[in-house]
């Protein structure tokens, strides 16, 4: 969120936890929003970002029952912190930096959730599987 509110330039604003108003603004101005943990949804939405339903590949079509789409892949495990690992006053600066990064990651998730169900009614087509 910080860097959304940092008008082009790579430098933090004076301010470590920007205003919730410059990051809705500026989330609400982005022309795509992606989401890692739904990523083959995603690039579906950037194929109809790029072409409309036309450009909507057939592997973005939820499969049937018991198929496979052509870009899943396996779950790869990833290392988790555990926060017993971490001093209390860090959990504390971690989560006054990411208050606003929460509220921005949910604005977004409603972003993307609302634009994936408009591409699926305006193709004709089920994209999610979920």
């Amino acid at each position: 969120s910080r860097m959304l509110t940092c008008d082009g330039h790579r430098e933090v604003p004076p301010s470590l936890e920007p205003s919730w108003k410059e990051v809705e603004e500026a989330v609400k101005e982005l022309d795509f929003i992606g989401l890692s943990g739904q990523y083959h949804e995603s690039m579906c939405l950037v194929h109809y970002t790029s072409g409309g339903c036309g450009a909507v590949k057939k592997e973005c079509h939820c499969p049937s029952a018991g198929e496979r789409r052509m870009s899943d892949k396996d779950e790869v495990d990833s290392v988790s912190l555990d926060e017993s690992t971490l001093e209390r006053h860090i959990i504390r600066k971690i989560d006054l930096l990411t208050q606003v990064d929460l509220r921005y990651f949910e604005l977004a998730s409603r972003l993307f959730e609302t634009k994936l169900k408009e591409v699926e009614k305006k193709c004709g087509i089920r994209i999610s599987c979920q």
